[in-house]
């Protein structure tokens, strides 16, 4: 019932969709199916991952930004780059770490800032071990 619900919902446009998907992240048991059916490229998608980072945890921040990486469109790399940004350390984290892995320029100088800049330790931390590899 679950895998039938993930094909369902993964074409479906729209935050709430999103939502739904970023929910089954949490079911070890689909969660590689979920990961797989947000990078079905539907209006809505990018805009709904960027908001589920927003509240997300350790475990389901580093999904998320591994998702925006491999949709790998510009709306995504620019959520991937803003999610460095936003006020949740988890989401900061696993930006940090995703766009270490993209490798970019731009990346690359965000990471810098983050590594002298971030109001929390951790993060500044990741980024700093990060730039150091």
């Amino acid at each position: 019932v679950r895998t039938a619900a993930l094909g369902f919902v993964a074409s479906r446009a729209g935050r709430d969709a999103t939502r739904m998907l970023i929910g089954f992240l949490h079911d070890p048991a689909v969660q590689e199916r979920a990961s797989v059916a947000l990078t079905v490229p539907v209006e809505g998608r990018v805009e709904g991952i960027l908001a589920g980072l927003e509240n997300a945890d350790d475990d389901v921040a580093p999904l998320l930004t591994s998702v925006l990486a491999r949709l790998n469109r510009a709306d995504a790399n620019a959520a991937l780059e803003q999610a460095a940004t936003l006020q949740n350390p988890a989401a900061r984290k696993a930006a940090a770490t995703t766009l270490a892995a993209v490798g970019k320029r731009s990346s690359l100088d965000l990471l810098k800032t983050m590594a002298t800049h971030d109001p929390v330790r951790e993060v500044r931390r990741v980024a700093a071990l990060l730039l150091a590899q």
